[in-house]
Parts: C-alpha cells; sequence; structure tokens
C-alpha cells in the first residue's frame, strides 16, 4: 500500500466545511489495524493519530451528504479489494439509513358523504398517433440473477401502444371536487420488484394510504424515489421476500421511482387527495365511478408524453366521456 506522509496528508485534508455539518464532536473512534468486518484490514498505523479520527455524524440532512462522507473514509482511509458491487450496496445502506423520509400517515378529515343516488360516471380513452418507436431492448448482463429471470428478450415500457390505445396513462379529476373529503383505502397500493422489473409500472394511491414496496427477487434491490413535493425516500429491500411500507401526506403525480442496483428498473407513483384516480391498462379506457355531479376538470399524464386536460360536465346519474389523443413526438 503506498503510504503519504504527515505533511502530504495535511495538505489533502477535506475542507470541513464539504463534510456533514452535525457532528458528534464528543463521539470519536479510532480505526483498529485488524478492523472486523465486510472490508479488508486497513493499515492506519502510518497516519498520525490526529488524522485516523472519525467523527460521527448525526442524521445528516440529505442523503446524498452521507453518501458522500462514505465514499471519503473509502478513499481516506485506502479501503481497497473490495468489488464494486458490494461497495455500491454499502453506499446504498446509508444513503437508505440517511434518507427514509417518507412522512407518517396524516390524521385524516372527516368524509365528506356522496350521494351515490345522483353520482355518475366518466369514461376515458386515452389514444396514440403517430408513429411508435421500437421499444429498446433491456441489457440485464450485469446482473445473472435479472438475466436468468427472462428466458427471452425484455424490452423497455416507457411507451406501450395497442392499436393506438396508449397503456400507463394516469388518468384523475384535476379539480372540480371543492374542499370534499375522503377516507383512504385500507388495502394498500403493492408495488412489486420481481423479474428486476417494478410491477406495475406505473401505480397510484390517495394521501395517507400504505404503499407497500416488495421484493420477490432473490437479487437486493433499493428503492428510490425522485419526488418534487413529498420528501424523497430510499431504502433497501435486501432479500427475497422483504417489504416495506409507506405513507404520503400530500398528494403529487408522476414520482419518479428507481433501483440503483439495476438502473433499468423505473416505476411511477402518484398520490392524489381523492379516489377519482386510475391507469389505463392495454385498451387504453378507464372509467371513473361515482363520481358526484358537477363540473370538473380530468387530466392524463404519461411519463413519456407529457400531461393533457380537457374540462367535462357530468349530470345527475349521468355519464360523461371523454377522449385524449397524444400525438408522437417529432424526431429530437
Amino acid at each position: 500500500m503506498h503510504t503519504q506522509s504527515a505533511t502530504q496528508l495535511q495538505r489533502g485534508k477535506i475542507n470541513s466545511n464539504r463534510r456533514c455539518t452535525q457532528m458528534n464532536t464528543d463521539d470519536e473512534e479510532i480505526f483498529s489495524k485488524n478492523r472486523r468486518g465486510p472490508w479488508p484490514p486497513i493499515r492506519n498505523d502510518s497516519f498520525p493519530a490526529q488524522e485516523r479520527r472519525i467523527r460521527r455524524p448525526h442524521l445528516c440532512s440529505s442523503a446524498f451528504t452521507c453518501g458522500s462522507r462514505f465514499l471519503w473514509f473509502a478513499i481516506r482511509f485506502r479501503i481497497q479489494g473490495t468489488s464494486g458491487r458490494r461497495l455500491l450496496l454499502a453506499a446504498l445502506l446509508i444513503f437508505a439509513g440517511c434518507r427514509d423520509s417518507s412522512a407518517p400517515a396524516p390524521r385524516q378529515a372527516p368524509a365528506t358523504p356522496v350521494d351515490l343516488g345522483a353520482a355518475g360516471t366518466i369514461q376515458v380513452r386515452v389514444t396514440f398517433t403517430g408513429t411508435v418507436p421500437p421499444p429498446r431492448e433491456l441489457n440485464m448482463r450485469s446482473a445473472p440473477v435479472c438475466a436468468a429471470a427472462h428466458p427471452d428478450p425484455v424490452y423497455d415500457e416507457s411507451l406501450v401502444v395497442d392499436h393506438g390505445r396508449l397503456a400507463n396513462a394516469l388518468v384523475w379529476i384535476k379539480s372540480g371536487l371543492g374542499d370534499r373529503a375522503f377516507p383512504a383505502p385500507a388495502a394498500p397500493v403493492v408495488i412489486d420488484q420481481k423479474g428486476c422489473l417494478y410491477t406495475p409500472r406505473v401505480a397510484a394511491a390517495m394521501v395517507s394510504q400504505t404503499v407497500e414496496f416488495r421484493n420477490s427477487d432473490p437479487e437486493p434491490h433499493n428503492v428510490r424515489g425522485r419526488p418534487a413535493v413529498v420528501r424523497a425516500w430510499n431504502f433497501m429491500l435486501p432479500r427475497q421476500n422483504a417489504a416495506r411500507t409507506m405513507a404520503f401526506d400530500k398528494p403529487e403525480v408522476g414520482i419518479r421511482v428507481g433501483c440503483d442496483i439495476h438502473p433499468w428498473m423505473v416505476a411511477y407513483l402518484a398520490v392524489f387527495p381523492h379516489p377519482y384516480f386510475a391507469v389505463t391498462p392495454s385498451d387504453g379506457s378507464v372509467t371513473l365511478a361515482k363520481v358526484p355531479p358537477g363540473d370538473y376538470v380530468v387530466a392524463v399524464w404519461h411519463e413519456k408524453l407529457g400531461t393533457m386536460e380537457q374540462p367535462v360536465s357530468l349530470a345527475p346519474n349521468g355519464t360523461a366521456t371523454v377522449e385524449f389523443t397524444f400525438e408522437s413526438p417529432p424526431p429530437s
């Protein structure tokens, strides 16, 4: 192992302002020459004592800070001989520990009764016109367990069109419900990791409803959510049949969910304050049922094609029909 002098180490010392800002300066640990664990022994006898001290951070303000600190340790103390996969898993564990910030289920407001005798339905059809680009084949060769789960090629499902009908489009009532309150269902929304793919690809839940992430693979996964409104999260599902539940206290559409270990794994999650939403199946059609009569704006979102909306009026006991047509985007 290449060693450096104390002077060189001082010159390369990382500015303390770049480290986690909240430190417990009274709680310090000294690395042992024969430290046990998944890492090879760390020869730190050539480092001055002040260079071998590690201050244990409190909860950092972001997963990035904690992960960066881990990588700083890996470089600073010459952690060698560890495969990139194990190093990535360890870093993800630190990320998960620092940044699992889904909000607890908030206290729900009293539900507003819906007069089912006057309620109607809104039927929505989502279509696509234009040329559908050929789907990209997913490369799973970096994960043999994932590749073995699929004897046939697996293709990207970011744009699924069947005879002009668009699947995986999210439909919901965007406005018109006023201040009505609705109870969240007791049954959870389940998003499974199976065959190293998220199933379903697009899911939706109500505010305060339980969302359960499962791992049905004999392969570790992490679940990283990248929202813009609700708080971000990241946690590990390290073994088969592992599961974890969450709930959200704010609505948001199009939350991207991914797995850093298997970067082709992508899903999208939406959270609504009411039950009037659905994801289009292969025929591109959904029905929003038990809707109170009134004037509404109905919207549709798709991960590649964006958002569209239309006004619609629903008479008592009536049926309203809305059709959205996405066009093929111009070539870039």
